[in-house]
Formats: C-alpha cells, sequence, structure tokens
C-alpha cells in the first residue's frame, strides 16, 4: 500500500468468515516491513488480522492498527508536554530518581492512547507490557486518536492509528535531559 508515509503492507483475511467479533476488526492491520509481513504468512498466523496481531504483539513486533475515518472537524488539540525533565551537568540519579520515573511511566502508560506504545515494539513494547494488558493494542485506536494520533493518507482514505510523540517516547524509555552547555 503506498500512502504518504512510504511503503506499507496491508495483511488481511483470506476467505475466512466468522460471526466471532475478533475474526473481522474495523481495524486495517498494516506494518512496514517486508520481512515481517513474509514472516506473517510463512508462520501460517492468522486465520484472522486480529490473530496476526496477536501474534505480533506477542513477539514485540511493531505494527500499526488504523482505522478508516474522515478527518475530524477542527484542529486537534495540543499535545501538553511530557516527560522527565531536565537535568544539570552534574546530575547523578539514585533511587528516588528511579521511582520517580517508574510511577511517571506508570500514570502515562494508563492515558487511553498509550497502547501506541504496545504497537511500536521493542523496548517501548517491553516497557509498556509491564503496566498494560496485550488486548489494549488490540481494541484498534482510543477516542482520543483525532488529538493523540497520526493519519496517513491511502487512495483517498485516511488512516488513523494512536502514536507517540518522541517526548512520549522518551518518557516511557527513562530518558532525562542533560545540560551540556552545548546546543545542537
Amino acid at each position: 500500500m503506498k500512502c504518504d508515509v512510504g511503503l506499507l503492507y496491508s495483511i488481511t483475511s483470506v476467505g475466512h468468515q466468522n460471526n466471532d467479533p475478533r475474526q473481522g476488526p474495523s481495524w486495517v492491520l498494516l506494518v512496514d516491513s517486508a520481512a515481517t509481513a513474509v514472516q506473517c504468512l510463512r508462520q501460517c498466523w492468522g486465520p484472522s488480522c486480529y490473530d496476526v496481531a496477536r501474534h505480533l504483539l506477542e513477539m514485540g513486533i511493531p505494527f500499526q492498527t488504523r482505522l478508516s475515518l474522515p478527518l475530524p472537524p477542527g484542529p486537534p488539540l495540543p499535545r501538553p508536554y511530557v516527560g522527565l525533565g531536565w537535568r544539570p551537568e552534574t546530575y547523578k540519579p539514585d533511587s528516588i530518581d528511579h521511582m520517580a520515573y517508574v510511577l511517571a511511566r506508570e500514570a502515562f502508560l494508563r492515558l487511553p492512547h498509550a497502547r501506541a506504545a504496545l504497537l511500536k515494539g521493542g523496548i517501548l513494547w517491553r516497557l509498556a507490557i509491564e503496566v498494560l494488558e496485550l488486548n489494549d493494542a488490540l481494541q484498534g485506536p482510543s477516542e482520543n486518536f483525532h488529538s493523540y494520533g497520526h493519519v496517513i493518507n491511502s487512495n483517498g482514505r485516511q488512516l488513523w492509528d494512536d502514536d507517540l510523540t518522541q517526548d512520549e517516547c522518551d518518557l516511557i524509555s527513562g530518558v532525562y535531559k542533560i545540560y551540556t552547555g552545548v546546543s545542537f
């Protein structure tokens, strides 16, 4: 699928009909790696997109659950800054800093759009599964998708999913910003 962010691979169910709502999620399953798309096929994951997404989630492999929705009216709300803040160059973290980080990370991961951390794979996925259930990712985009999500345009359709800012990823990962006197 060619879209405004490059090439994505759509994973679809072929010939599988079932009345179970899990078997026909309202979202479109996308992956950004050809190797991941081939792995889904070669491993015979499925038969539904939901089942494929569950396998990807269990392995911490990135994917997207995009809803085809029109652009909501009005601009999105500004996203508040989240992060662990700035520290002086001489900063030495201690156990109290670590506990504050863990509490801030857990509070953030309880926000509806934070389910996107599970979709990112890697270290974000690993840290998020300490707080979230895997099923949180399989529910599709949160009700906050307009303000806390990202839209891609493909063949005249607008596909939405929750997303994280770099500051939100840094918070989950435990990044403190240190003043060094050097600007970039």
